[in-house]
Order: structure tokens, then sequence, then C-alpha cells
């Protein structure tokens, strides 16, 4: 369970003594004029609200609003918003590296610097300064319900899901980001990955459209065992409302974390500023552990995850 993936939307929070430089004073009295925030992705509005309180105390003078859909659903508006001509977004949040590096190529978004930055892993920003990961979940496995399958008879590896036992018996995600991070060279690599999904999809898994969805069915005793894209916070939520699930405790685990960026077209850049600047400070670390249960998975950290 110690092993560990490090791919370029890995996030290595630095969770240390750093001095923590202020935003400039010109900023913020340029916010106060722009007095309104609008944020895409990243975070379900019932987080967002409690994220919002939490900035909020901090930058009273911002009004925030927030688009909560799925990556794939925020990319399409982008592109479509950018094509119109429309000023309807400031900060978006999500997004795999292709997405990102075609939106940079369009100019849809823009560069941005903020003092909390230099607290950020160089793996977890782009060192153009288009992107930079706020915060990590950790994706485990799997998980299994605990009413369908006991633990003795629970997955014990990521081998343990090839059994022929669980043919048909089993669910996985459409999306499979965690094996693109598996792939890479200073993990298992692309041939082991490509072997290994191979006899996956021999052993005729169900499909679902999302990790959430998974987990959550899993939870409701549609499947007894789920793997790919299993994030240990969904996990964790469900466990505290009394939910028969478990996640499946073996190496290696995939750190994955969403990146923010901010549009070119921002009609509220230094409230955007503001905004950054404080998701990737240690408040704002501190508020994706309380909030959302994520942060730095690493020893050491401080984190529950660690």
């Amino acid at each position: 369970m110690k092993s560990h993936v490090i791919s370029w939307f890995t996030l290595f929070m630095l969770m240390g003594t750093l001095a923590q430089a202020e935003p400039p004073q010109s900023v913020i009295d340029a916010a106060k004029g722009e007095g309104k925030l609008i944020n895409w992705g990243g975070f379900s509005n019932s987080d967002f609200r409690e994220y919002e309180k939490r900035f909020n105390k901090r930058y009273p003078f911002i009004k925030m609003a927030n688009w909560a859909s799925s990556t794939d659903t925020t990319r399409e508006r982008i592109w479509s918003d950018f094509y119109a001509k429309r000023d309807s977004w400031d900060v978006a949040i999500g997004g795999n590296r292709g997405m990102i590096d075609d939106w940079i190529k369009g100019k849809v978004v823009r560069q941005w610097s903020v003092p909390s930055l230099a607290r950020i892993h160089k793996t977890a920003k782009d060192s153009r300064g288009y992107w930079a990961i706020p915060h990590a979940a950790v994706v485990v496995p799997g998980a299994y319900n605990t009413n369908l399958v006991s633990a003795k008879d629970a997955p014990k590896s990521y081998e343990d899901f090839l059994d022929p036992k669980r043919r048909g018996k089993f669910a996985i995600t459409v999306k499979v980001s965690n094996y693109v991070s598996l792939a890479q060279p200073d993990s298992w690599g692309k041939e082991k990955v490509k072997a290994y999904i191979t006899r996956l999809a021999a052993n005729k898994p169900q499909i679902t459209k999302g990790r959430t969805q998974m987990v959550a069915l899993l939870a409701a005793g549609e499947f007894p065992v789920a793997t790919s894209n299993v994030a240990l916070h969904t996990v964790k939520r469900l466990q505290e409302k009394g939910a028969p699930i478990e996640w499946v405790r073996a190496g290696p685990l995939v750190f994955a974390g969403a990146a923010a960026v901010m549009s070119a077209r921002a009609a509220h850049p230094n409230a955007a500023y503001l905004w950054l600047d404080w998701l990737l400070s240690p408040e704002g670390s501190k508020a994706s552990e309380e909030i959302e249960d994520k942060g730095n998975p690493f020893p050491g950290s401080g984190s529950q995850q660690s």
C-alpha cells in the first residue's frame, strides 16, 4: 500500500512551514472593483458553498458563482463560449493534459502566477504558468460490498480482479485515467498496463459511467466488487453514512488531481488571482481536506490520506 505513481497530474503539495507571501494590494483593490468570480467545474455546488464561506472570510467583497459539471461537459462549454466570444468564466478546474494543451494552443487560457505557487511541487504545476493542481484524490485498486463479499474473499491485489471467479461480477468505469498513470515509465509501464487491461476486459466487467456512480452502486449492492478509478474519499464518505463498503488495501496507489486554469477572457482576472492563490494556499489545502477529504497523501504531511 506504500507504493505510489507519479504522473503529470500527481499532486505533491508541500505542507511545510514555507512563508506565505500575500497578494499585492493593487490586486486586492482591483478585485474589490470587480466584485465577482465565476468558477466552472471541479466542485459540486454543495462543496463549493463550503469553499465560498471560507474564501469569503478572507475576501468578503467577492461574490462567488459556480457551475458544477463533468469534465467533458465543461470542455464542450468552454470551447462553445470561446467561439461565441462570451466572457462566461474566470477559473475552470478539470481537464486532462491533452485538453489543457489544446486550450493553450487555441489561446483559450492565459498564463498566471500567484504567491501560493511557491509551495506547490513542480510536478503539480505547469512550468509555463498555465495550470496548477489545488488538491488531489487517492485512487485505490478497488472496493467491495461487505454484505456481499467477506474480508477473506475480498480482492487483495490488482491481480485478484483477473481471477475467473470474478468473471462478470465486478464493475469498472468507462474512464480509466488511473491506468494512464500506471502506464508511466516509473510505474508499471505501457506494456504491462496493456496486458492487464486486456485480461481485465476478458473477465467481463460491468461498465459504469463514472467513479462516483460506480461506488454508489457498489454500496447499494448492484455488484459485489469494483475496480478502476475508485477514489478513497468517495469510499470514506459512504462509510461515514453507514454504507457496507471497504477499499482494497494494496498498491500501487494513484494520486490524481484536477488542474485549475484561468480564462484568457476572464472578466474578473483579479478576483480569479485571489481565488487561485487561496486554493493553493495552506488555508485552501485545509479546506480541501475538511470539505472533500482531498489533500496530500504522503507520509508526514498531516493529511488524513497519508
